[in-house]
Formats: C-alpha cells, structure tokens, sequence
C-alpha cells in the first residue's frame, strides 16, 4: 500500500476506501509514523489526511467524519 502512495503524483487527491485494521493502522503510520497506534474509526467513518510528503509520520488528520454526522440521504453536501 506504501509502495503504491509513494508511486502516486504528489498532487493528485488520493481517496481510499478500506477496511479495519489496515485503514486503521495506514492512517497511523502517516500521523503518528506507528501503525500499531492506528485510528479507531468505526464503520463508514472517514478521515482525511494532508499531507506534502507522502512518508510516516509526516500526515495530518484534518477532518474525521462519523456516520451520525452524514445527511440520511445519502447525497452529501459542501
């Protein structure tokens, strides 16, 4: 998975949709630089991360989303 961020174009949005624990544990290793503290995120919980340099520890976690705070339609607005 490493492999195939580092080999993505740095200004090209990446969204990647997985499952516990390897999102979990991705999403750790690009904040933290440690997979083995990952994020808990629950079923449909998304995060979103920043980063300049696609490499451990060099993330930010800018938003995380819970499912309760999604619209009940479905069509999710700006």
């Amino acid at each position: 998975m490493l492999d195939w961020l580092l080999e993505s174009p740095p200004e090209t949005p990446i969204m990647l949709v997985s499952h516990m624990p390897l999102v979990g544990a991705l999403a750790g290793l690009l904040v933290e630089g440690r997979s083995d503290h990952g994020l808990g995120l629950p079923t449909a919980g998304i995060a979103e991360l920043v980063a300049d340099v696609p490499a451990a520890g060099c993330a930010r976690l800018t938003r995380l989303t819970m499912p309760d705070d999604l619209p009940r339609s479905g069509v999710i607005r700006s």
